[in-house]
């Protein structure tokens, strides 16, 4: 325990070291920067955030393939500036207890996350699932970031809190915490469920909602404010004047956009209703403009639909073999729910300009590993079990032996271990003895003897 204890606070020091060896920070007020993932979303909060902190690493993601659209908030109620929760519809927030420990599922050692509770986010779907796991940083604790199609999670909590949209509610987990995710293996795959989460569904019951409440959620999910131009209106009649089914709307959408152009720094005009504005005089914007211009066109065809944020590009360190999202990968889209296919992604963001996967370059990548095998080992230390305390002494161990870093740090040992013996090795002289005074030695030697003898 003891030992337990040193190491967790000796990696506090080792982290907060990597993390002022990888840039300055700012040390104005940041709380603003997330507001876009929090109770609202004004039009520009995740421009803001982009702008701001845009090198900032959000997360660490350890999967065989790019991570995707990571969800970290939906809104519902569009204001004319921008989105927002309805706190007066259904529970806002909803808990479900961790499954029994002969439900649970197995994860491959490579997530590097410890034993935690499991719980079902939604019943298992046909085909093979995939597992990742993501690693948030201190940044962005306060949110949690997760696929769309995600089935089933585990994560240090005794109960999981999430809203009507499945989005999970970190209040209660460890700034820490790591979620391991069950994903289908096919990326495409939707989540064929109802229009919002039932509040009391639990383990092994349908998951299915009674019609008023689908009725209710359809409402909500189309409603639009009644100060809505009545130009925008007349576009959306002349969108979907030949599309009689939801996947043409959608498709007509994206076309739409398609000639609009694509910039960070759109100016309103003084007294304009900026997304009124955007659509009629199609001036170059950025995500959050074509994501709720999406929601408002949509929701005009009559389709449901939610706006959006999170991350959705990602860097792949080759060395640690996993993906690093960073702030400017923060994004804003569309997800549109259709009767018998269920919740699908509609991005009108330009192709181009929606955050890219790439490949990560040059000497941070082996310094990034370090600190995520970091927060791993610190994980690791902080459970409660002796399994996951041997997988932290394992990992600390072959992340000594297998990353640059730790060959950086065992040849600086090893160095200063010589360098030592070498130091006390010139301090010691060597002296050669005259032979008289060994001979005087000797006979002192046996005068103590024989004195001792007479006694």
């Amino acid at each position: 325990r003891a030992g337990n204890s040193w190491m967790l606070s000796r990696w506090s020091d080792l982290e907060q070291l990597l993390s002022n060896a990888s840039g300055p920070r700012s040390n104005s007020d940041r709380r603003n920067l997330f507001i876009g993932f929090s109770g609202q979303a004004p039009l520009g909060s995740v421009q803001l955030l982009r702008s701001a902190v845009s090198e900032e690493i959000a997360l660490r993601v350890i999967s065989d393939r790019p991570p995707g659209y990571l969800r970290g908030a939906a809104f519902e109620k569009f204001n004319l500036h921008g989105w927002e929760l309805q706190t007066d519809w259904l529970p806002p927030v909803q808990a479900r207890k961790p499954l029994p420990p002969g439900q649970r599922w197995e994860h491959p050692s490579q997530t590097g996350a410890p034993m935690q509770p499991q719980y079902l986010i939604r019943p298992k779907p046909a085909g093979e699932l995939r597992v990742i796991s993501v690693w948030r940083e201190a940044s962005v604790d306060r949110f949690s970031f997760l696929p769309l199609e995600t089935t089933r999670l585990e994560t240090p909590a005794q109960l999981l809190y999430f809203d009507r949209h499945s989005i999970v509610s970190p209040d209660n987990l460890a700034p820490g915490a790591t979620f391991v995710v069950w994903v289908p293996q096919r990326s495409e795959s939707n989540p064929l469920e109802p229009i919002v989460q039932p509040t009391n569904w639990e383990y092994g019951q349908p998951l299915e909602l009674p019609n008023e409440r689908i009725e209710e959620a359809e409402q909500r999910l189309t409603q639009l404010p009644n100060q809505l131009d009545s130009r925008l209106k007349a576009l959306a009649k002349q969108l979907f004047a030949d599309c009689p089914t939801p996947l043409e709307k959608i498709a007509a959408v994206r076309r739409h956009f398609a000639t609009y152009r694509y910039d960070l720094n759109i100016q309103i005009p003084p007294g304009r209703d900026p997304l009124t504005y955007f659509l009629m005089e199609k001036p170059a914007a950025h995500c959050e403009f074509f994501a709720s211009g999406t929601a408002v066109l949509l929701r005009l065809g009559g389709i449901p639909c939610r706006y959006v944020t999170g991350y959705a590009g990602a860097e792949y360190n080759r060395i640690g073999k996993y993906w690093v999202v960073r702030q400017h990968d923060a994004h804003a889209w569309v997800e549109a729910f259709l009767p018998g296919q269920g919740w699908v992604i509609v991005d009108a963001t330009p192709e181009n300009f929606i955050p890219q996967t790439s490949e990560s370059t040059g000497l941070w990548r082996f310094w990034d590993e370090l600190s995520l095998r970091g927060q791993m080992i610190r994980a690791a230390l902080a459970s409660e079990s002796w399994s996951d305390k041997w997988m932290a002494a394992k990992l600390l161990v072959t992340s000594l032996l297998t990353t640059v870093p730790g060959w950086i740090l065992i040849g600086g040992i090893l160095f200063l271990i010589v360098r030592q013996i070498r130091i006390v090795r010139r301090a010691i002289p060597v002296v050669r003895l005259d032979p008289a005074l060994i001979e005087l030695q000797r006979l002192l030697e046996e005068l103590d003897r024989r004195l001792l003898s007479w006694d």
